[in-house]
């Protein structure tokens, strides 16, 4: 009850900030970055679009405010819109980067693998000096082609992010499954001690130990 309490004041508070500075088209965004961290994902996405006319000679950053009005819409799983927005944001910046990025995954929230996937790869090309987000972006692509049955291509991609980065946990874990879908018990066993040692949730803990007692099991079976 106190949180819903603090979260309505704070909502209130926004408001009231939102009509004293009509005029300044930061202040907008500002307050929509707030409510967006905040899970006020259609308040964000409303103060998004109010900030928009104010940078219409601005591509680059239109760009941007485009794109964080599909993130928002991505929470509110208006995937039609969101995929648009995104669109746009490309429209006015096509190195925008982390638009690419965001088309990506909301194609792959909608539950379309190819596209998503297409995005990723798109994306990649323009994180070529950044290996961490390259390596996210190959786990990102990969996350696709495990839900399209594409196995040897997750463990292909996965590989990469890991050589991009050995921190990247999850990139153990998909390939774990791929390796899994593939009959393949000792690297799957590899994959998931490896991804183990990469976790400190306790839940996800739980669930990949479970998931190498049981590629253990077939290992000996």
């Amino acid at each position: 009850m106190n949180r819903i309490l603090a979260l309505l004041f704070f909502f209130f508070a926004i408001s009231c900030f939102t009509q004293l500075h009509a005029q300044d088209g930061q202040g907008y965004v500002d307050i929509a970055d707030s409510l967006y961290k905040n899970q006020g994902y259609q308040l964000a996405a409303d103060n998004y679009s109010k900030a928009m006319p104010f940078y219409k000679n601005d591509n680059k950053f239109l760009s941007k405010l485009y794109d964080k009005r599909n993130k928002c819409e991505r929470r509110l799983k208006l995937y039609p819109q969101a995929i648009a927005d995104a669109n746009t944001a490309l429209s006015l910046d096509p190195e925008n980067g982390v638009a690419y990025w965001d088309l990506g995954s909301t194609y792959g929230d909608s539950g379309n693998h190819k596209l998503s996937m297409e995005n990723y790869t798109k994306a990649m090309s323009l994180y070529q000096d950044d290996a961490k987000s390259l390596s996210k972006l190959c786990d990102n692509r990969a996350y696709e082609e495990l839900d399209s049955g594409l196995y040897k291509d997750v463990i292909t991609d996965d590989s990469l992010a890991i050589s991009l980065n050995e921190e990247n946990g999850n990139a153990y874990l998909q390939r774990g499954l791929a390796f899994t879908k593939l009959g393949d018990f000792k690297n799957t066993v590899d994959n998931y001690t490896n991804a183990i040692s990469h976790e400190t949730d306790d839940n996800k803990l739980a669930d990949l130990y479970n998931k190498r007692g049981i590629g253990e099991y077939e290992l000996k079976n």
